[in-house]
């Protein structure tokens, strides 16, 4: 996105609407700044009325993700829902990792939460991609997790943590990007993922309730 376009959205996030002439940077002229104008109008992020222009929903959506100083979006947490599945056999669900940034690593199941669909809806759902299971399991916590490594912050996470239990079920997991299956969280055969002990601990009540910080440095 070009700078004026990126300057007209900052101007609009902070009015309900504006001219012609009050979105205009200096020295600019107005039928190179109206080029962009229509870009934006064009892609659905502003409209025009009576001569004003303002964000549209689109826009206003886009406008919360803006940092208003740079103009620029701003990278923010993911929210995940994972998953601490145990069987009455004594093992709990693993996720073996087949995408980038964890390739081959082993965690608890867990999914990226879409935007716009309510919690219930979203746990379900990424709870039953992952592990082919259907049910309700039940909260636990929440936590971030900010893994880096050298110096550079490769992921940064909102977790709500969430437990259950059940009978001996067939693992399967419904998505390309790695495989489900029943372990143990002692198997040197595995590369866990950062935190899974710490992650076990909350389980358990090893760890004092509350949300926190876990972070971990794969350099």
């Amino acid at each position: 996105m070009d700078w004026m376009e990126r300057s007209a959205l900052v101007a609009l996030t902070e009015h309900e609407s504006l001219r012609l002439k009050q979105l205009l940077p200096m020295d600019v002229p107005s039928n190179l700044f109206s080029y962009h104008l229509q870009k934006l109008l064009t892609t659905g992020l502003i409209e025009r009325k009576n001569g004003l222009y303002s964000l549209t929903p689109k826009g206003k959506q886009l406008a919360g993700q803006i940092n208003v100083d740079t103009g620029r979006v701003r990278p923010q947490p993911k929210i995940i829902g994972m998953f601490y599945i145990t069987n009455t056999q004594g093992q709990v669900a693993l996720f073996e990792w087949k995408r980038q940034p964890y390739y081959d690593y082993t965690s608890f199941p867990y999914g990226k939460f879409d935007f716009g669909k309510s919690l219930q809806n979203n746990t379900g759902d990424e709870l039953y991609k992952k592990t082919s299971l259907n049910l309700r399991p039940k909260f636990v916590t929440d936590f971030y997790i900010t893994i880096t490594q050298n110096g550079f912050v490769i992921s940064h996470m909102l977790v709500h943590l969430f437990k259950a239990k059940v009978d001996n079920f067939e693992l399967r997991s419904m998505v390309r990007t790695g495989k489900c299956f029943w372990g143990t969280l002692d198997d040197a055969g595995l590369k866990y993922f950062p935190g899974t002990n710490d992650v076990a601990a909350m389980i358990s009540g090893e760890q004092a309730a509350g949300i926190r910080d876990l972070i971990y440095d794969l350099s």
